[in-house]
C-alpha cells in the first residue's frame, strides 16, 4: 500500500483538520495540510496580519503564505491559528 493504510481498516478523520489522510496526531512531522479560509476568520475577527501573527506566535510572513494560498500548514500551524482565532482547527478548511 502506498499510502500507508491497512488494508480493511477505515481511516478515521484527523482530529484537526478532519482530512483523511495518515499523519501524526502530534503534529510533528512533514504532513501538511491546505487551509483555505484564513483571511475569512482574520477579516471576521478585525484583525490584521501582523495582529494575527503576534496572537498566534507565528512570523508574519507564514501568516502571508498560508492566506495567500502559497504554501501548506502543518498541523501545529493549524492549531495556533485556530486558537488564535477562537475557532475550530477543521474551521480553517
Amino acid at each position: 500500500m502506498t499510502n500507508g493504510s491497512i488494508p480493511g481498516k477505515k481511516k478515521e478523520p484527523c482530529t484537526v483538520c478532519g482530512c483523511t489522510r495518515t499523519h501524526n496526531q502530534a503534529g510533528v512531522g512533514l504532513d501538511v495540510h491546505r487551509i483555505t479560509r484564513l483571511r475569512e476568520w482574520r477579516l471576521a475577527r478585525g484583525l490584521s496580519m501582523a495582529k494575527l501573527s503576534y496572537k498566534a506566535g507565528l512570523g508574519k510572513n507564514t501568516v502571508h503564505i498560508l492566506e495567500n494560498g502559497y504554501g501548506n500548514a502543518r498541523i501545529e500551524t493549524i492549531r495556533l491559528l485556530a486558537e488564535a482565532l477562537g475557532i475550530e482547527p477543521n474551521d480553517l478548511r
